[in-house]
């Protein structure tokens, strides 16, 4: 990463993370990424008024980004985006800390391409033949709930596929659940027409080699829609199930990791009541050195 470490935090948003870790580490650079450009706009005001000349941003896409780095961060990119900055990681063989969210947008990918006839949007978003498959009656499985939606406070970032909100007709629109269904499915197109081709591509579930034998697509593809929660519920049996897919989903990623010769840790935010989206998976190339000891210490990496 140069003579200081850098640090990238991806669909940063207005930079709420990005400026706190600038406080903390005014030795390392920090680089806040994202398209969104009132958010873009909003950071760099928040920049000079801060005077944390040490970070900066950066009104690009994540496949537009071709800086090196040491470490980059996501926190709360919705389903697959924590999985494409984690590719983007691995490939520049730097150190992750990602804190995913939204799990069950998983089952949806690959992307559907954009449409023009939102009808068909719409049913691109019904279960695919592989889910139908997994939840037949002959597998005894019950209904998986539906997948957990952002928070406004993710939705001010484009790092949630549910950012940025469309116009909608009216307020008794949202009111429906039809009306709620076409208003995601917009935000979802939108959003996916930006994401690069190659890194479609690139990514498949499950992740890792070891899950993948161990794994069929459907039955992934049912994992994570039980992994997918937003319910301040932690005691719960019904909790803990969910819970604990979703605690193998992050072990799925950590795992494509280790393939690679990382090494890799499942953590909690403390206290972990602070939001149901709590978990953390950190990793960084074995052998290098280079996190953390060297960026609390301000050695270059």
């Amino acid at each position: 990463g140069g003579t200081v470490p850098v640090v990238v935090d991806f669909w940063s948003g207005s930079g709420h993370w990005g400026f706190g870790l600038g406080a903390l580490y005014r030795h390392a650079r920090i680089v806040l990424v994202g398209k969104n450009e009132a958010a873009v706009a909003k950071a760099r005001q928040r920049r000079e008024s801060s005077r944390l000349h040490n970070v900066e941003s950066r009104a690009c896409g994540l496949e537009e980004f071709h800086e090196p780095f040491d470490v980059g961060m996501a926190v709360h990119a919705c389903g697959p985006l924590s999985d494409l900055v984690h590719l983007k990681c691995l490939q520049h063989r730097a150190a992750y800390v990602l804190c995913p969210c939204c799990v069950g947008k998983i089952q949806n990918w690959p992307p559907p391409p954009a449409r023009s006839n939102l009808d068909a949007q719409l049913a691109s978003n019904v279960d695919t033949e592989e889910t139908r498959l997994a939840t037949s009656p002959d597998r005894a499985e019950p209904t998986a709930p539906d997948a957990a939606l952002c928070t406004e406070a993710e939705m001010d970032s484009d790092r949630c596929v549910c950012s940025p909100p469309p116009p909608v007709q009216s307020d008794r629109e949202l009111d429906t659940d039809d009306g709620r269904r076409r208003m995601l499915a917009e935000m979802d197109a939108a959003n996916w027409r930006t994401v690069d081709p190659n890194a479609i591509r690139a990514l498949t579930y499950p992740r890792s080699e070891l899950f993948r034998r161990s794994l069929s697509k459907p039955d992934y593809n049912l994992l994570t829609r039980y992994g997918d929660f937003g319910e301040w519920d932690f005691d719960s049996d019904d909790a803990k199930l969910r819970r604990l897919c979703k605690s193998y989903v992050e072990t799925d990623r950590n795992t494509a990791a280790l393939e690679q010769g990382y090494t890799a840790f499942l953590l909690q935010m403390t206290p972990k009541e602070c939001t149901p989206k709590c978990d953390i998976i950190f990793g960084y190339p074995t052998g290098s050195g280079c996190f953390p000891s060297k960026l609390s210490s301000g050695e270059p990496c």
